[in-house]
């Protein structure tokens, strides 16, 4: 079988393709195996799944400052280099785009 059944907290279910999977992780890929049909996700919402799924499917993300924490917690946990560094790159950003608001505000006009 070429697909596995990804299983999380609150019982939510998504199918995905186990070549893709193991080919974009060694997570994965330690996890699964030609006969593995069911993989259980860790502290992992489905939400935050569903997009690192597509990430993985299509190398395109969008990456806000809501869901950059949980983004980068699960690249690391799913061993997926490419998106921590993006989730990295984007928190830098916010950081720094804070850093000139506040610049702004204590500036005299």
């Amino acid at each position: 079988m070429i697909f596995c059944f990804m299983y999380f907290l609150g019982n939510d279910i998504i199918q995905a393709n186990k070549t893709i999977l193991a080919a974009s992780s060694d997570y994965f890929a330690q996890c699964l195996n030609d006969t593995s049909t069911f993989l259980e996700i860790p502290e992992t919402s489905t939400s935050v799944f569903e997009i690192l799924l597509d990430f993985i499917y299509t190398s395109h993300i969008r990456i806000t400052s809501e869901n950059v924490e949980a983004l980068l917690k699960a690249a690391v946990t799913f061993e997926l280099p490419k998106l921590q560094h993006l989730c990295k790159v984007r928190d830098l950003c916010t950081q720094i785009e804070s850093h000139i608001f506040m610049l702004m505000l204590t500036e005299p006009c």
